[in-house]
């Protein structure tokens, strides 16, 4: 048998925010760090916009589902 855990969001008032570490082009990959309660991870990412989001950009997780999150830039605040 095979056991397959969900990597789940933390339920949260508003979107689970990110910062782009790696370049990514617009519906391409790269990476994002996430800082949370229970340290940091960077973790591979996909960009459903459709600009370049560059590093060092606050970008708003979307759905953090698979292995892969899914991000879009931030609405500005």
């Amino acid at each position: 048998g095979a056991l397959l855990l969900r990597r789940r969001c933390a339920p949260q008032p508003r979107a689970a925010r990110a910062v782009v570490v790696r370049e990514m082009p617009p519906g391409g990959y790269g990476q994002v760090r996430i800082d949370g309660s229970e340290g940091t991870i960077v973790m591979a990412a996909q960009s459903i916009d459709s600009q370049v989001l560059t590093p060092g950009m606050v970008v708003e997780v979307v759905d953090c589902t698979r292995s892969v999150v899914t991000v879009r830039r931030s609405p500005p605040e």
